[in-house]
């Protein structure tokens, strides 16, 4: 028994309770954790039951209790337990740090957070509680402080090895792929067996440009863990499968075994539909894709009706009289260019034309834009959200809004013009326009029935919830083809289009249309766009490498006999053009 436990058996309501209570309670609970491991779970409750009934006023044993229940899973049962222990004992960060999982568990992570974080203003060298709290703020979308707290669980615990690889994965997502590399590097040092470091390094050296240092690492991971599924995802999306090599018949082996997780299933299922498209056979392709996509729709909490009322919203607010009346004050300097279209259109190609000039830094899928307008309230001077709040906003607070942008993205290395290449800012381009009068908006166009078809076997690390079913995919698309067209009413001539295929099919033209349409002198650097090294984060990182190809180039017709429930959908302009182009 641990001293937890005796402390939990020698408390009592009256204070000290006699030598021969205090052994026969001490006993009891020493039978009842002896019956919990040994799985007679409902015998340990009883006995458990028993010795509260006994000291209702024993702050450890309902802790001890509660955090056999946290154990076990049974987090709705844990919360009653560990709120009464800490109404006993305020100051218990360890029962904290149980409540905060238990809470987790139930998803309700923001009484998660705050019991995390009144572990810690008790505790600050609680590192599981940091790295616990880091988890969920991952989760809420609070990236920075996550990281924040990751880094002190590592520094509290240096050999904290899963910290080392959660750490390593945040830093990834956050674009500081040389941060991430010595992460992964350092929990490898500690366990070089160490599945998810393998994995989350190879992933970083591939963004990085080194898809053959990457490769290895793959490998390494499955080794490791035979059961990963993200690295057998990362594998086949890394290289272009042979017939002979091993890692197909282990993936084919974990798809057969009888338990599997689904977040495995998943990747492996879209690993083995990239596997089947290599070899030719875009049937079984494209139906392990669907199963792997029905998968993960099944666990995404998602309604197009409300993306249609949000984008209705939006042509509602910002029209064409609310920027007549707008002022003209931007920082001073050009603006942004901001590169928007659907996810698999072509935009990642277009900035890596873009930051192959020697005057243009590739910033990648920033984020910046939309935590703007998730934080509205909080700068806009208005009592309204966004994009409600909108009209009552004054030309000053977008003017710092822009300014605030502009510290977000840095430094720039010397160049004078920035990209910003997040897809989905498309939904924003109201806000852009009034934060930056004098940005650059690049519309990145494709095929549509290409363009979802990408969609539809991409498996996205984040978002993009509409991509896992195909009559929400071509809803989708319907939405976005109508926001885009009203953003063309309320500005004629202000967005430029790229088409993706006419770049494929006149490579020089296009970009020389695309660097005057940026202000920017001509640069041959940019018809050789694949050789500039530079971090790319997206899932095109391993196809803008490569010389221009015009193979994506009609890619639906593969598949074109399962497409009937997006074609049908789509509407009647995207479908016909999808089926000319």
């Amino acid at each position: 028994m641990n001293r937890r436990q005796r402390r939990a058996a020698q408390s009592s309501r009256r204070g000290t309770a006699p030598a021969s209570a205090a052994a026969s309670l001490e006993r009891q609970i020493r039978e009842a954790l002896r019956l919990h491991q040994a799985g007679r779970a409902k015998e340990a409750d009883r006995l458990f039951q028993r010795a509260a009934k006994r000291q209702p006023n024993n702050a450890e044993i309902y802790g001890l209790y509660g955090s056999l229940k946290v154990q076990a899973g049974h987090y709705a049962d844990a919360v009653p337990l560990l709120s009464h222990a800490l109404s006993l004992a305020p100051r218990d960060s360890l029962c904290l740090g149980n409540l905060a999982v238990a809470y987790e568990g139930l998803e309700d992570l923001d009484k998660a957070i705050e019991a995390y974080r009144r572990a810690l203003e008790i505790d600050p060298s609680n590192y599981r509680a940091h790295a616990n709290l880091a988890s969920v703020l991952w989760r809420e979308g609070c990236l920075d402080e996550a990281v924040g707290h990751y880094r002190e669980a590592v520094a509290l615990k240096p050999d904290f090895v899963e910290v080392h690889i959660s750490l390593a994965h945040a830093l990834h997502f956050l674009g500081h792929l040389d941060d991430a590399v010595a992460s992964c590097r350092r929990a490898l040092e500690l366990d070089p067996n160490a599945a998810k470091a393998h994995l989350n390094l190879g992933r970083a050296l591939q963004a990085q440009g080194d898809t053959d240092a990457a490769l290895p690492h793959y490998r390494r991971a499955l080794e490791a863990d035979p059961s990963l599924g993200e690295a057998y995802k990362s594998y086949a999306y890394a290289t272009r499968a042979a017939r002979d090599d091993p890692v197909i018949e282990r993936l084919r082996a974990q798809l057969a075994r009888p338990a599997i997780r689904a977040a495995d299933e998943v990747s492996l299922r879209y690993a083995l539909g990239k596997v089947h498209n290599d070899l030719g056979e875009d049937d079984a392709a494209f139906e392990s894709w669907s199963k792997g996509a029905s998968l993960k729709r099944s666990a995404i909490e998602f309604s197009i009706d409300e993306t249609r009322a949000k984008f209705a919203s939006l042509e509602a607010i910002f029209t064409r009289d609310l920027f007549d009346r707008a002022g003209r004050h931007a920082p001073s300097g050009p603006g942004p260019i901001f590169i928007v279209g659907m996810p698999r259109s072509g935009t990642t190609l277009i900035e890596q034309i873009l930051a192959s000039h020697p005057e243009v830094y590739g910033g990648g899928e920033l984020r910046h834009i939309g935590e703007t307008a998730r934080a509205f309230e909080s700068w806009s001077g208005g009592g309204r959200a966004y994009p409600e709040g909108i009209p009552q906003v004054a030309d000053p607070a977008f003017e710092g809004a822009a300014r605030h942008y502009l510290k977000q993205v840095g430094p720039l290395g010397g160049r004078s013009r920035v990209t910003d290449k997040m897809p989905g800012n498309f939904q924003y381009l109201g806000l852009i326009v009034l934060m930056f009068p004098h940005a650059k908006i690049v519309h990145c166009r494709r095929n549509p029935l290409d363009t979802c078809v990408s969609c539809f076997t991409t498996d996205f690390a984040y978002g993009h919830e509409w991509s896992y079913d195909l009559p929400e995919l071509a809803a989708y698309y319907g939405l976005y083809s109508r926001l885009m067209a009203h953003w063309h009413g309320v500005w004629p001539e202000r967005i430029y289009e790229v088409g993706y295929e006419d770049v494929v099919a006149d490579l020089e033209t296009m970009a020389r249309g695309l660097l005057a349409y940026c202000d920017l002198p001509w640069d041959d650097a940019c018809l050789a766009f694949h050789k500039t090294e530079r971090p790319v984060m997206t899932a095109s990182n391993f196809q803008v490498r490569q010389k221009l190809y015009a193979t994506s180039v009609g890619r639906w017709r593969r598949y074109e006999k399962h497409l009937a429930p997006l074609i049908e959908r789509l509407p009647p302009e995207a479908a016909s053009r999808g089926r000319v182009g």
